[in-house]
């Protein structure tokens, strides 16, 4: 049976800021080296940050 991946948000990160008690959570765009491994393996990070496969 392959692998499927997925897709789920790239680089979902979260963390706390001085003084505040709670966490928060953002996302990491991809730097260029990320979005070259990434497209080598047949994936892209879409506009809204979800990992996407290539099609085609």
């Amino acid at each position: 049976m392959a692998n499927k991946i997925t897709p789920f948000l790239a680089n979902n990160i979260t963390h706390l800021r001085a003084k505040k008690n709670q966490a928060e959570c953002c996302l990491e765009i991809p730097t260029k080296t990320q979005a070259e491994v990434l497209s080598a393996f047949g994936h892209y990070v879409d506009d809204s940050g979800v990992l996407q496969q290539k099609h085609g």
